[in-house]
């Protein structure tokens, strides 16, 4: 695995508000070559506008993964543990060239704080890219007004990660 790698992503903004899972999946989804629209990842996950459930996502997503031979786990050991998240995504993207999703509160992110008013508030970004000698992960926000590309170290992200969800984590079959 290289000691640093960024992939190819085919970023979007979510369309609406509470868009953020199945706009995080959509871009996840397109790095296995799947192209399906934000709206129909709602639709399969029962998003509503107070979000979508972790549990209706990863069931979704593993419909799109599983005859390809991968699986979507969330995983919750990476919260507040930046060496295993690092561990993690840097198999994710640069062994596997897979984007997975990361599960966050939204106020704990760096382009945020000071910016939403609210605590716990649930959020889903893109991890793309990771540099193991600086220790820091590149992530995709789909939320448009703060949202973007952002680079930030592993221990932030760590601790923004939501306890009890943490991250996707892709893996073979």
């Amino acid at each position: 695995m290289p000691r640093a790698y960024r992939l190819a992503l085919h970023a979007q903004f979510q369309t609406t508000n509470y868009y953020c899972v199945p706009a995080s999946t959509a871009m996840s989804l397109s790095t296995f070559g799947i192209k399906v629209s934000q709206d129909t990842l709602a639709r399969k996950m029962k998003t509503t506008i107070r979000g979508t459930g972790g549990d209706n996502a990863a069931e979704v997503m593993d419909g799109y993964l599983h005859p390809r031979r991968y699986d979507d786990r969330i995983v919750a050991d990476v919260v507040g543990r930046p060496q295993i998240l690092m561990q993690r995504v840097s198999y994710d993207v640069g062994t596997l060239r897979r984007a997975p999703i990361m599960q966050v509160w939204m106020e704990k992110l760096p382009w945020n704080q000071g910016r939403l008013r609210g605590q716990w508030i649930g959020h889903a970004i893109l991890a793309y890219g990771y540099d193991q000698t600086a220790g820091t992960i590149t992530v995709f926000d789909p939320w448009r007004p703060t949202g973007g590309v952002h680079t930030l170290p592993a221990r932030v992200l760590a601790k923004a990660l939501q306890i009890g969800a943490g991250m996707h984590y892709i893996s073979r079959r």
